[in-house]
């Protein structure tokens, strides 16, 4: 009886500030502020209503302002999930290590080829200074993905252990 070796590993990373969420949040406050003081002025309960719809926007935008990346390697595949504000887990992609056709450092000339097609771009890279990330290439049907990642050098070495060696480019 042969024995099957699994290899399961997770990375945690910062991912950058939503700037989107920070302008929603931003807008949602002073709407909601203005039409409070509008409401306590003209005494109108639709406006203290509408108040309190734009203070609920401007929570549920704050929610997503701060996000995490989890990456993790099961069996045969490579998931990202988001966390936002440490509470909320949602999951995002879900590829077969089989669907992955290059994983190389973001500014490796084997990239060029796969950018200049038309494909879908996601960046679940890292904040943190000083990063180092890679762009992973994943064709499943006729779409094309590339994803920028901020993998930890234990993700790399399980990369190492999970992919065929003419689809890794990691740097010895």
């Amino acid at each position: 009886m042969s024995e099957i070796t699994v290899y399961i590993t997770e990375c945690l990373v910062r991912g950058k500030k939503n700037g989107a969420a920070i302008a929603k949040t931003v807008i949602g406050l002073a709407a909601a502020v203005a039409a409070m003081v509008l409401a306590f002025s003209r005494e109108s309960l639709l406006i203290g209503a509408v108040g309190a719809a734009f203070g609920a926007f401007a929570y549920l935008s704050y929610q997503t302002v701060f996000r995490e990346y989890e990456y993790t390697i099961g069996e045969k595949n490579l998931s990202v999930d988001v966390i936002y504000s440490k509470k909320r887990r949602k999951p995002l992609v879900v590829w077969e290590l089989d669907s992955i056709c290059l994983f190389a450092p973001e500014n490796s000339e084997e990239l060029a080829p796969w950018q200049k097609q038309s494909s879908t771009f996601h960046d679940f890279s890292s904040a943190e200074p000083g990063a180092v990330h890679y762009c992973s290439v994943c064709r499943k049907g006729g779409r094309v993905t590339v994803s920028k990642l901020s993998p930890s050098p234990a993700f790399l070495d399980t990369l190492k252990q999970s992919l065929p060696r003419n689809i890794l480019r990691i740097p010895r």
